[in-house]
C-alpha cells in the first residue's frame, strides 16, 4: 500500500525520504538518551527487543493487549534470539554483537534464557525512563504525520484519531522502521551503522530547510528535483557530536573518514555537506526511492492505528527532551 494510488499524483518521495531522515535522526537521540549507552550498543538492544516482540506483532497482539505505554508484555512471549541472528539482522560483525550483548548483559538490560537466546525482560521495559520514551516517541510520530499532512502526504482510508493507548505499539512500529531504514542506507553506501548515522545527520542538516519550509519543500519535492550545493547549509562536527550525543573525537574522526571517501565536503570553516554530486549517484537515487517507500509504509501502520492529525499527545512534553531542532550551526 502507498500513500496515494493516483497515477497523476505529484511526485514528493525525495520530501517523504527528508521527513523520514528528520525522525530517524530523533529516533536515534531518543534512544540513545533512554537507555544512556553509546549507539552501537543501543542499536543491539533495539534489534534484541525487535525480535523479541516479533510473534507479538505477528500474531495482532501487540495493539489490542500490548498497546499502551504501561501495557509491558510478559517475558514467556517473548521469543529469543542469538548472537548469530541478531549480527546478521544488523550486518555487523558476530564479535561485535556479542561483546556489546554482553555490555547490555552487565547492565541488567538483558538476559540469556534456557534452552539459549537472549531477551529483553519487561522490567527493561518498565522502567519509568523507558515508559517516558514510549510517549515522547508518539508525540515525534504526531508530528510526523502532521507535517506529513501539511504537504499533502496523507495516507489513504479514513481513520480516527487514536491516543497514547496505542503508545508502545507506535514505538515498536518506530523500531522496525528505524533499523529497517538504518540496514537500507548501511547497505547502499557500505559503511558500519555509525558511520552511515553520521552521514544522514549531516545530509538531513543540510537540507533542513528544505525539509520544513512550505514553499521550499514543494519546489524539492519529487525525485529529480535535487537541491543545489548553495541550498545545503553545512553541518559541523560539534553540532553532530551534540545532537548524537557523540564524543567530539568521535563525531570529527569519523567525518574526516567520510570526507576522504568522497562523500562529503568541506565548506571553509563552516562545516561539511554533502554534495549534489553525491546525492544524484544512481546508487543513491535507489537508496532514497527505497526510504520513501520505507517512510510511506510507515506512515500508512501508522495511520491505520490512529495515529492522524489531530491525535491526541500530552500539554507538556513528556520524557527525554530528545526531539529538538536538527542543529545545522558551525
Amino acid at each position: 500500500m502507498t500513500i496515494t494510488a493516483k497515477a497523476e499524483a505529484p511526485d514528493r518521495r525525495r520530501q517523504i525520504h527528508r521527513l523520514g531522515g528528520d525522525f530517524q535522526l530523533k529516533m536515534a537521540r531518543l534512544v540513545a538518551l533512554s537507555v544512556n549507552r553509546d549507539f552501537t550498543t543501543a542499536l543491539v538492544l533495539l534489534a534484541l527487543s525487535r525480535a523479541n516482540v516479533r510473534p507479538i506483532m505477528e500474531s495482532g497482539e501487540s495493539v489490542q493487549q500490548y498497546g499502551a505505554a504501561d501495557a509491558v508484555p510478559p517475558d514467556a512471549l517473548r521469543a529469543p534470539v542469538t548472537i548469530y541472528v541478531l549480527a546478521r539482522e544488523l550486518g555487523l560483525p558476530y564479535e561485535t554483537v556479542r561483546r556489546h550483548v554482553s555490555k547490555l548483559k552487565a547492565a541488567g538490560l538483558c538476559q540469556g534464557v534456557e534452552g539459549g537466546g537472549v531477551i529483553v525482560p519487561g522490567s527493561t521495559w518498565d522502567d519509568p525512563i523507558i515508559v517516558e520514551s514510549v510517549t515522547e516517541c508518539w508525540r515525534m510520530a504526531v508530528g510526523l504525520v502532521e507535517e506529513a499532512a501539511s504537504f499533502g502526504i496523507i495516507a489513504p482510508g479514513v481513520h480516527a484519531p487514536a491516543g497514547p493507548e496505542v503508545a508502545r505499539h507506535v514505538i515498536r512500529l518506530a523500531i522496525i522502521y528505524f533499523l529497517d531504514a538504518m540496514r537500507i542506507m548501511a547497505d547502499a553506501a557500505d559503511l558500519d551503522m555509525l558511520s552511515v548515522l553520521v552521514l544522514r545527520m549531516v545530509a538531513v542538516g543540510n537540507v533542513t530547510r528544505l525539509t520544513h519550509d512550505p514553499q521550499l519543500a514543494r519546489d524539492h519535492s519529487g525525485l529529480e528535483d535535487i537541491p543545489s550545493d548553495e541550498h545545503r547549509v553545512p553541518v559541523s562536527a560539534y553540532a553532530v557530536s551534540k545532537f548524537l550525543l557523540l564524543p567530539y573525537e568521535t563525531a570529527r574522526r569519523i567525518l574526516l573518514r567520510l570526507a576522504e571517501l568522497g562523500l562529503l565536503e568541506r565548506r571553509g570553516r563552516s562545516g561539511l555537506v554533502v554534495p549534489a554530486s553525491i546525492v544524484a549517484q544512481p546508487a543513491v537515487v535507489a537508496g532514497t526511492v527505497k526510504l520513501a517507500a520505507l517512510t510511506e509504509a510507515f506512515l500508512v501502520q501508522l495511520a491505520e492505528v490512529g495515529v492522524v492529525p489531530g491525535s491526541r499527545v500530552p500539554r507538556q512534553p513528556v520524557g527525554p527532551a530528545c526531539a529538538g531542532d536538527l542543529a545545522v550551526a558551525s
